[in-house]
């Protein structure tokens, strides 16, 4: 389908696979996979339930290449996701009688599981502002039944750079505020011992420490690039995790994911056994050629004298990015003490928020509600 915002044309299109996957890859997922087509074709499939629109942004008068890709995602978030002991229990109760109660209709720019900027435009053909305008009206006009409407991931250094007041002052209705930055480590062409001679001792100490425990204690690690057969057992392993998760609580991954991350090329895993070839931890990993990004990981239930299992993983992806000559790690978001103690940096990201009429008025509560607390910015180098 086609329409015209702002003397613009754009092409509506319903899912990933009606977009071209050299171009989308091109302007888009060329550097990360978590962006990629190939990426996005899994996301569409693992959550059937959820409402997607791609949007290819033409000028009035060449219609031959595009100056600007986005996509949209509606979805129902759970207000109550994550609540135990006495609220989960008044929750169900509640929603034997009202089923979706504390359920919210959101549209947003990308998606939940996409960290970082999923959006491209020419600057040189479009302006930021315009940009931004065609994203909220594309929100509004394709996602009419969305309580809340968010666009997200851009950068916002700080609350005195121009283009955020610039933003603020024309889109009054949309409420700014932060996001979880992302944990962003840079290798460049160093190997991983390199790197670690950079940080600090403390921090070099914690790494020794864990890989001696591991050695002592007879765990063996093994990279898998075809750990189908592996996918049960991670599975709950990663639900151990998900569901302790305080900092960013959402939708669990369905096993699903997990087996089709199994069986593409830009993913491995990382596997940590016991002594008696049980699976104790992993990460699975997906990569493009510059940046390696640990994105799922999974633990049993840690015993006390454990070692430290995501110490250790960190460091074998870590080498693993370095064997393939990654230039860059994405360290995802949350857990950020341990991340900044290998020596990543913490990029920050904003979204604005609004709520559609006739509760508008709501946007500044709704956006205070949803900003994320922003942890202290430290530097584990020396």
């Amino acid at each position: 389908m086609n329409t015209v915002i702002d003397n613009f044309n754009i092409h509506v299109a319903t899912s990933i696979n009606e977009l071209d996957a050299d171009l989308w890859d091109q302007k888009i997922g060329f550097n990360h996979a978590a962006k990629s087509h190939q990426f996005l074709q899994i996301i569409e499939s693992s959550f059937p339930a959820r409402q997607y629109f791609y949007f290819s942004v033409y000028s009035a008068t060449d219609s031959s290449k595009p100056i600007a890709l986005f996509f949209s995602c509606q979805y129902r978030h759970d207000l109550f996701q994550g609540a135990q002991g006495l609220t989960e229990s008044c929750v169900n109760s509640v929603r034997h009688l009202l089923k979706n109660f504390g359920a919210i209709s959101i549209a947003m720019t990308g998606n939940p599981e996409c960290h970082s900027q999923t959006w491209w435009f020419d600057d040189q053909a479009i302006t930021e502002s315009q940009f931004f305008s065609l994203s909220t009206q594309c929100l509004e006009q394709h996602h009419p039944k969305a309580w809340l409407l968010i666009v997200r991931d851009f950068m916002i250094q700080s609350n005195s750079d121009s283009h955020f007041y610039d933003l603020k002052s024309k889109f009054g209705h949309f409420s700014f505020t932060s996001l979880h930055p992302i944990a962003a480590l840079s290798i460049g062409d160093q190997s991983a011992e390199s790197h670690k001679s950079r940080l600090k001792r403390n921090y070099r100490r914690l790494i020794r420490k864990s890989l001696t425990d591991l050695t002592q204690q007879q765990y063996r690690v093994e990279r898998q690039l075809d750990f189908s057969q592996l996918v049960d057992t991670f599975y709950s392993l990663y639900l151990n995790v998900h569901h302790r998760a305080q900092e960013y609580v959402r939708e669990p991954f369905p096993k699903s994911f997990l087996l089709d991350l199994a069986k593409n090329p830009f993913s491995e895993a990382t596997v940590i056994y016991d002594d008696d070839s049980r699976v104790a931890a992993f990460t699975i990993s997906i990569f493009s050629s510059t940046i390696y990004n640990p994105y799922i990981f999974g633990t049993r239930e840690i015993k006390p004298d454990d070692p430290n299992f995501y110490y250790a993983l960190m460091w074998f992806d870590l080498e693993n990015a370095c064997h393939r000559r990654m230039t860059h790690m994405d360290m995802g978001i949350t857990n950020y003490f341990p991340k900044q103690n290998f020596g990543a940096e913490l990029l920050p990201l904003a979204m604005a928020v609004s709520v559609r009429k006739p509760f508008r008025w709501l946007s500044t509560l709704i956006a205070k509600a949803l900003a994320e607390p922003q942890p202290p910015i430290r530097s584990g180098l020396k």
